[in-house]
């Protein structure tokens, strides 16, 4: 195998590895909007609880006075459903393995895309 050969496979792995290398930072860059995404609509979510739940609380503790005239604290259970989510995310043990990482990664945003 003569240097000339050697330098056209070098070349042409190297290019194949830097488009497998672009396509998981596209994939990673669509997953990491995702997921920001999902952060942004849990911090509406959880701010629109907890207004919700100062509204009802000042209407409730003027209805709900007891004898002596104090309000009666009610604690309400929260219904935040986000709350109780809780993922088993598979540990990556595909080390430098371009292919093993999508599969890895693609596993990891289905288990977020059933929660949407």
């Amino acid at each position: 195998m003569d240097i000339q050969t050697m330098h056209e496979r070098f070349d042409s792995t190297t290019t194949s590895s830097n488009e497998r290398f672009d396509q998981l930072d596209l994939a990673q860059t669509n997953t990491r909007t995702t997921l920001d995404d999902i952060v942004s609509r849990l911090d509406t979510l959880t701010t629109t609880l907890t207004e919700l739940q100062k509204d009802y609380g000042g209407d409730t503790e003027q209805e709900d006075g007891d004898r002596r005239g104090r309000a009666r604290r009610v604690r309400r259970p929260s219904h935040d459903s986000f709350a109780k989510i809780k993922f088993k995310i598979p540990s990556f043990n595909g080390e430098y393995d371009p292919a093993a990482y999508l599969d890895w990664e693609l596993e990891v945003e289905q288990k977020f895309s059933c929660h949407d």
